[in-house]
C-alpha cells in the first residue's frame, strides 16, 4: 500500500501475506535512515483507550491474549486531542467521547475493545467498481486504454481492514477522506454531509490500473524505485459525483463530524504534499500535467519536488514553533476546533454546554495548542495525551463554574454529609421548565471490594407540581465537593459512581477531580444513589506532582549544580512532573525523595516502590548502575536491573518489589553513589538487613541518568508501598516506528 492504493491485484490472504511483509521491509528501510519517529497525526506510541467506557480501560493489541499481533495505536491529535476539544466546545462527556472515536476510526477503521469490535458502520455498504479500462477514452493520464489490463490497484476493496470499512486509507475513498483538498468535490463535500446540508455524501474516486510492476520487495532499492504511485501505475481514471455508502452513519450526526474532522485533520496534515502534487510538473509523466493525487512516495532528497511527500514528512510536525511543520500543525487544531464551534453554534450536536471560544479565559485554548500542545517533542505521544487529558479536565470544570458557559440553570440542594452536591441541568433535559432537587445522605449500598467511600448521596427530583422526574434527555452535571480530611486514598483515583437498581452493582460516570479545589464533576441522565469512591490504598507515601516538586531534590552532576528539579505543571503521566537536566561532567545524578518517604516505614516491606521515568537523550549509550538505593544508618540496599532496564523516551513504569529474595544487595551506607558506586553491591539483603533499614530509612534515591552523554531525565508517580506484584523488568510503552498511511 502506497499513499491510498492497492498496489497489486490478488487475493485477499496473499495481499495480507506480502503486505506483512512489504511494511516490514519499508520499515528497515525507515530505520537504515535514522527516521524512526512519531508520524503526527497519524498512529503513534500509544495505545487506544476506550473513550465509552468511563474507566477508560487501555487496548493496545486488537487481541489482549495475544500481545503479539498488531497493535492498536492511535494519533494524539485524531483521537485524545478531539475529545478534550469537543467538551471544550460544549459536548456532553459521552458526546466528546463518541466524537474522538470516530476521529480515530476514520483512519483504523476497526478496532477491538475487550468483547466489543468498533467499526466506522456496522451495517453491509456497497462501493463503485472501476470500469474496464478498454471502454474510457484516451487522456494524459490513461493515455493508451485499449492496452491496458483490467488489473486495478486504486480503488479496490481487497485490502480494506472489514466489508463496512468506507473511510479506509486502502479502499476507493482512500484520498478522499485523507488526502483531500479543500474544494467542493473534496473536503467541503464531507463538510456539507458532516453538517447535515445534505443527506447524501458524494466523493471523487480515483482508479488505478497497471499489470507492468514486478511482484518484489528485495532487494530494498527496488522498494525505492517502484515507491513511486504514480510511475507504477499506466492508468488512472477518475469518477466525481461518486455517492458514498455511509451505511448508519447519518449526515449531520456526532459520527459524521469525527468523520469530518478527520479529513479536516489530514487536509493540514498533508497540506504541503497535496500542494507539491498539485505544482508537479514532468513532461515524461503525465504530459507534464499536475499529479492526479496526493501520496507519499521514496523521494531522492530536498531538491526532490515531491519531497513534501516523503513518507517521513511528519517527524517535525510537532518541536520547535519556528518550523513550518509545527506551524502548520497548530493551524490545523485551530482549524479542527473552529469546525466544532461552528457545528455546535448552527445547533448540532445537542451541546450541553455553551462553547468556550478560542480568546475566551485569557486565550487558553489558543495557547494551549501554540505553546504547549504543539511545542512537544515529536516523539513524545505519551505528553500530548497527558496534554490532552488536562485539557479536558480543563474544560469540565471552567464550564460548570463560569457562568457564561451554563447555558442551563445550576441548583445547590441541601449538604448530603460530608459532601456538598450542585447540579447543572442542560436546556431541554426535560420537558419540565424547573426542576427541584433533594439530596439526602445515604449508606444503602456498601462498597466493592478494596474500595473506600468518601461520600454517599441520593438525588431526587420533581416537577413543581409534584411529579417525580428520573431520566432526563441530555446528561446532568454533578459536581460534588468533598471534604479535604479524605485519607487514604489516592484523590486522583476518584470518581463518581451511580447505584445501578438492574443490576444491583456500582457503575463509574463519566467524572474528573480536581485535588487542589476538592471537587469531582460528573455526567449522568438518570438519578439513583451516587457515592464518591476510590481504591482503598496502604501506601506509606507517594507523590504525583500535581502542585509542585513535593520537597524532592536531585543530586549529582546535574541543574547546574542546584538540588532543585523543574516542575512542569503539564507532561507527565498524567499531570505535573519533575525534570532534570544533567551537566555531563561525570558521575550519575539521582532524584532524591522527601522526608514523607522516610523514617520507620518497615510496613513496605513485601510491597512495592513503583515510580514512572522517561529520559530524552541519544539513546545509543546506555549503562548498568544502582536503580534505586535504601540507605539506612550503615548499611545501604541497592537494586540494579540486569541488564540495564533505561527507561524509553516515553513514560516507563517502574515496579520493584521491597523483600528478601528480590534482588537486593548490601553495601556500606557511606558510599556517594553520584561518583561511584559498586554496581551490584556485595552479599544478597537478608531479613535483618530489610529490618535495620527499613526501621530507619535515612535516603531514598531513585536514579535519575542512564545515558553516558547530556540527557533530561522526568520523574511521576513515586508510589512507596504500592500494592503491585514488582516485576523485575520496567513496563514498557508500546513504541514501533510507524510508515505513515
Amino acid at each position: 500500500y502506497f499513499g491510498g492504493f492497492n498496489m497489486y491485484p490478488f487475493s485477499l490472504s496473499m495481499q495480507r501475506g506480502w503486505r506483512a511483509l512489504a511494511l516490514a521491509l519499508v520499515l528497515c528501510f525507515l530505520l537504515a535512515g535514522s527516521l524512526n519517529r512519531a508520524l503526527a497525526f497519524d498512529e503513534e506510541g500509544i495505545p487506544f483507550y476506550d473513550p465509552l467506557d468511563a474507566a477508560h480501560p487501555e487496548y493496545p493489541y486488537a487481541d489482549p491474549a495475544q500481545p503479539n499481533q498488531t497493535s492498536q495505536q492511535v494519533s494524539s491529535v485524531h483521537f485524545d486531542l478531539v475529545g478534550a476539544l469537543a467538551l471544550a466546545a460544549g459536548l456532553s462527556q459521552e458526546d466528546a467521547a463518541r466524537l474522538q472515536l470516530y476521529s480515530q476510526l476514520t483512519d483504523s477503521s476497526i478496532i477491538t475493545a475487550g468483547n466489543h469490535t468498533y467499526r466506522i458502520t456496522d451495517q453491509a455498504v456497497t462501493y463503485p467498481q472501476a470500469p474496464d479500462p478498454t471502454t474510457l477514452a484516451a487522456t494524459d493520464y490513461c493515455p493508451s486504454p485499449e492496452t491496458t489490463a483490467y488489473s486495478v490497484t486504486m480503488g479496490g476493496t481487497t485490502l480494506m481492514e472489514c466489508p463496512e470499512c468506507f473511510t479506509s486509507r486502502f479502499g476507493p475513498f482512500g484520498v478522499f477522506f485523507h488526502e483531500p483538498h479543500n474544494t467542493p468535490d473534496e473536503l467541503q463535500a464531507i463538510h456539507k454531509w458532516a453538517f447535515g446540508e445534505t443527506s447524501d455524501l458524494t466523493a471523487k474516486v480515483t482508479f488505478g490500473y497497471s499489470s507492468t510492476v514486478p511482484f518484489t520487495w528485495e532487494p530494498l532499492y527496488t522498494v525505492a524505485n517502484v515507491a513511486n504511485v504514480y510511475e507504477a501505475t499506466s492508468c488512472f481514471y477518475t469518477q466525481t459525483d461518486v455517492k458514498v455508502d455511509t451505511g448508519n452513519v447519518a449526515a449531520g450526526s456526532i459520527e459524521a463530524l469525527g468523520i469530518y474532522l478527520h479529513a479536516l485533520g489530514d487536509h493540514w496534515s498533508h497540506r504541503e504534499c497535496i500542494q507539491a502534487a498539485d505544482d508537479y510538473s514532468n513532461p515524461d509523466l503525465f504530459n507534464g500535467n499536475p499529479l492526479p493525487f496526493a501520496a507519499h512516495v521514496t523521494v531522492k532528497g530536498p531538491d526532490d519536488p515531491l519531497w513534501a511527500c516523503r513518507w517521513t514528512s511528519h517527524e517535525v510536525e510537532f518541536g520547535d514553533m519556528a518550523h513550518s511543520d509545527a506551524a502548520r500543525t497548530y493551524t490545523g487544531t485551530v482549524e479542527i476546533y473552529k469546525a466544532m464551534l461552528s457545528y455546535v453554534q448552527a445547533g448540532k450536536g445537542q451541546p450541553t454546554y455553551n462553547p468556550i471560544a478560542l480568546e475566551d479565559e485569557n486565550g487558553y485554548i489558543n495557547s494551549f495548542l501554540h505553546d504547549q500542545f504543539v511545542q512537544t517533542n515529536p516523539e513524545d505521544a505519551e505528553a500530548r495525551r497527558a496534554l490532552a487529558e488536562d485539557l479536558g479536565d480543563w474544560a469540565l470544570f471552567t464550564r460548570i463554574h463560569n457562568q457564561t458557559y451554563r447555558s442551563g440553570s445550576l441548583s445547590a440542594p441541601d449538604q448530603a454529609g460530608d459532601l456538598a452536591v450542585q447540579v447543572y441541568t442542560p436546556p431541554q433535559a426535560t420537558n419540565s421548565p424547573q426542576v427541584v432537587y433533594s439530596v439526602a445522605e445515604s449508606s444503602a449500598h456498601p462498597a466493592p471490594a478494596g474500595m473506600q467511600v468518601v461520600g454517599s448521596f441520593t438525588l431526587t427530583a420533581q416537577s413543581p407540581q409534584g411529579k417525580p422526574i428520573t431520566q432526563f434527555q441530555r446528561p446532568l452535571s454533578l459536581l460534588v465537593n468533598y471534604p479535604d480530611t479524605v485519607q487514604n486514598i489516592n484523590e486522583s483515583t476518584l470518581g463518581l459512581y451511580i447505584w445501578d437498581e438492574t443490576n444491583s452493582a456500582w457503575k463509574l460516570l463519566f467524572s474528573a477531580v480536581d485535588a487542589k479545589t476538592n471537587q469531582v464533576v460528573g455526567e449522568t441522565d438518570q438519578l439513583s444513589t451516587f457515592a464518591l469512591m476510590a481504591p482503598e490504598s496502604t501506601v506509606l507515601a507517594e507523590s504525583d506532582f500535581s502542585t509542585g516538586i513535593d520537597g524532592w531534590r536531585v543530586d549529582g552532576d546535574v541543574q547546574n549544580g542546584s538540588d532543585r528539579p523543574s516542575y512542569l505543571p503539564a507532561g507527565g503521566n498524567p499531570g505535573g512532573a519533575l525534570a532534570a537536566t544533567d551537566n555531563v561532567e561525570g558521575g550519575t545524578w539521582y532524584w532524591i525523595a522527601p522526608a514523607k518517604f522516610l523514617g520507620n516505614v518497615t510496613a513496605v516491606q513485601g510491597k512495592s516502590l513503583s515510580f514512572d521515568l522517561r529520559q530524552i537523550s541519544e539513546m545509543k549509550d546506555q549503562y548498568r548502575y544502582p536503580d534505586v538505593v535504601l540507605k539506612g544508618e550503615r548499611i545501604a540496599l541497592i537494586y540494579t536491573y540486569s541488564p540495564v532496564h533505561s527507561p524509553r523516551m516515553q513514560w516507563t513504569h517502574y515496579s520493584i518489589p521491597i523483600d528478601v529474595g528480590a534482588g537486593w544487595r548490601v553495601v556500606n551506607s557511606d558510599e556517594t553513589f553520584t561518583d561511584h558506586a559498586p554496581i551490584d553491591g556485595g552479599r544478597a539483603a537478608t531479613q535483618s538487613d530489610f529490618d535495620a533499614v527499613l526501621s530507619d530509612l535515612r535516603s531514598l534515591m531513585i536514579r535519575g541518568e542512564y545515558e553516558d552523554g547530556a540527557d533530561v531525565g522526568y520523574l511521576d508517580n513515586v508510589v512507596l508501598g504500592a500494592d503491585e506484584a514488582g516485576n523485575t523488568a520496567p513496563v514498557y510503552p508500546i513504541y514501533l516506528p510507524q510508515v505513515q498511511r
